[in-house]
Parts: structure tokens; C-alpha cells; sequence
């Protein structure tokens, strides 16, 4: 159950001010937690959904027995493609050019980010650690900036909860 204010914006603005107020996130923190519920975008391109395979097992009968979802986001000329199975993120990067690759989750208890870089053919691989929503973020040696959208969770971690 979400509070009453959560759908307010300038509510949930002053309560992540509050937050961040009493709990003294390192800057990399409070900036995952504005960034997190979509306040600041400025530095960052948000690709589309091309493919979600979550989506086609609502839209059918139970299909899917592994328990793995794929999904894809493009911008411009790069997309992200990635699969959900047993508490990993597994994917990569077409359009491959060098840069880091982050998992990015809005929490104050833990890393707010997990970083890599891709091989040379843009392959990549994060354990979830928290099953909490997460979303992905390209950012090439210019430093532009790509991020995937939001995807809710709970997910299986990679120990199993």
C-alpha cells in the first residue's frame, strides 16, 4: 500500500527532501533517489520500450516457465537488451562503443549503483542484489548518458529472496 501523498508530486518532493533532511545520503544517494522517482532527468536520454516479454506472457496464457524476462530499450542509434533469470541481469549494448554500463537502484541502505564496462561486443552482466526497481544506464566515453525505464520490482536476487 502506497501513502496517500505518493501520487502528490510537490508531496512526495518535500517528503524526499525530509528524507534526505534526516538520513544524510552520500551526494551519489540523494542524487539516485531524485533521480529515482523521475525528478531529475536533465543529463540523460530515456530510451523506448521496444520489447518486453513480460507483456507477452500477460497477453497469453502463461507461456513462460523459466521465470526469464527479456527486454529491450533503443534511442537514436543504441539499444539496450537485456534478460531477467535467476536474480541476474544479462544483456548488452548494440551499436557497442566503449563506456560503462550502471544498474541503478533508488535506495538509501545500499549502493545506489553497480557499474561495468561492457566487452567488445557491448555484452554485460550485474547479480541483483536488492529486489528492489532498478533501471539501466548507458553512458559512453563523451558522456552521453542513456537510461532504460524504470522497472518494477520485487525481483529474485541473486541468493534466491
Amino acid at each position: 500500500m502506497t501513502a496517500n501523498w505518493f501520487d502528490d508530486d510537490d508531496r512526495l518532493t518535500e517528503e524526499l527532501g525530509l528524507a534526505l533532511a534526516e538520513h544524510g545520503p552520500t551526494p551519489e544517494q540523494a542524487e539516485m533517489l531524485m533521480v529515482g522517482y523521475d525528478l531529475v532527468m536533465g543529463d540523460t536520454l530515456e530510451a523506448a520500450l521496444i520489447h518486453d516479454s513480460g507483456a507477452e506472457t500477460l497477453a497469453t496464457v502463461r507461456s513462460a516457465t523459466d521465470g526469464a524476462r527479456t527486454m529491450a530499450y533503443a534511442v537514436d542509434d543504441v539499444e539496450i537488451e537485456f534478460e531477467l533469470i535467476g536474480g541476474r541481469v544479462v544483456g548488452h549494448v548494440d551499436s557497442p562503443r566503449p563506456g560503462t554500463i550502471r544498474l541503478e537502484q533508488p535506495t538509501l541502505t545500499g549502493p545506489a549503483v553497480d557499474e561495468v564496462a561492457p566487452d567488445d561486443l557491448g555484452s554485460f552482466e550485474f547479480p541483483l542484489r536488492l529486489p528492489a526497481t532498478f533501471r539501466l544506464r548507458f553512458v559512453d566515453e563523451a558522456g552521453r548518458s542513456i537510461a532504460t525505464g524504470w522497472i518494477d520490482g520485487p525481483h529474485q536476487t541473486i541468493d534466491g529472496r
